[in-house]
């Protein structure tokens, strides 16, 4: 099984940017306007956020990464299974639109929400679990997922996250239900020609 993080969205855009000005509060330093405005926004991102123009512009990269790798032939990938949020939508049609692949799209890869964060993770939990099930009854061997960061670390019983538009590989028991051999194989790194569209830092500090 090979999973594929969603590109960067806004919402991942605008948390990099509160933390960074969490950060420059904590050294005693002003912290910039953007990342006091990201964290505002934050309030009212949405349930279904869009890219990023960061993530939208790295998307040609793996896309790239992909082709030049003969990544889905070489692999023998099957199937690829998306997440129906607009992030992993967009992902997938972008990295692999050369590809005349099997895709679905499936309910229970949805992201982890604020409400099941905040109040009761049962649903979400239930989700995971419900993937899993499906994935163990599939007939394909060798299959894609694009879909989302607290998913995976929660299916993947990892402890951290795994980068956005990164590629982890893995090994799927059926009959445990377990995942092993877990390795990364495709992390993308910013590049000199992709700026962000505002500056996160701030030099100011409090006297």
């Amino acid at each position: 099984v090979f999973l594929m993080r969603h590109a960067e969205s806004i919402e991942n855009d605008r948390i990099r940017r509160a933390k960074s000005g969490i950060s420059q509060v904590s050294k005693l330093r002003v912290p910039s306007l953007s990342d006091v405005h990201a964290a505002l926004l934050l309030t009212v991102t949405g349930s279904d956020p869009p890219l990023s123009e960061v993530g939208k512009k790295m998307i040609p990269f793996a896309e790239k990464w992909v082709q030049e790798n003969d990544f889905v032939n070489k692999e023998k990938i099957q199937l690829i299974a998306h997440s129906p949020l607009k992030r992993a939508q967009d992902t997938c049609n972008g990295v692999f639109r050369s590809d005349s692949i099997k895709k679905v799209q499936l309910e229970d890869l949805r992201e982890l929400t604020v409400s099941e964060h905040a109040l009761s993770s049962s649903s979400f939990e239930q989700r995971v679990k419900n993937f899993v099930s499906w994935l163990s009854l599939i007939e394909e061997e060798t299959i894609l997922v694009v879909g989302h960061g607290k998913f995976f670390k929660y299916m993947l019983s990892s402890k951290t996250q795994i980068p956005n538009l990164s590629i982890t590989k893995c090994k799927f028991n059926v009959q445990t239900f377990e995942f092993n051999d877990v390795i990364e194989i495709f992390v993308p790194t910013p590049l000199p020609n992709i700026e962000r569209p505002l500056s996160t830092e701030s030099t100011n500090t409090i006297d």
